[in-house]
């Protein structure tokens, strides 16, 4: 959705440059950062979920550095 988005807002800025164009691009741009974060959070906590069914008793730190830095078995 949100490249379909950006390339209306390109097209529109490539026909019509202008401040308002200029300002829809750096807000898609914000959305996008936005969407980045998510994805991150949203990994990160389904990556705990897992490390939390395979070893109820992570907690703290401990479950922190499992997350980021150990890697899942391949089934």
């Amino acid at each position: 959705m949100l490249i379909g988005l950006t390339l209306v807002i390109l097209a529109w800025h490539a026909t019509v440059p202008g401040p308002a164009s200029i300002c829809a691009i750096q807000g898609v741009m914000g959305l996008f950062l936005l969407g980045g974060l998510a994805g991150l959070l949203l990994h990160y906590q389904s990556s705990m979920e897992f490390k939390l069914e395979a070893n109820a008793s992570l907690s703290g730190w401990a479950l922190f550095w499992a997350v980021l830095f150990t890697k899942h078995r391949r089934l």
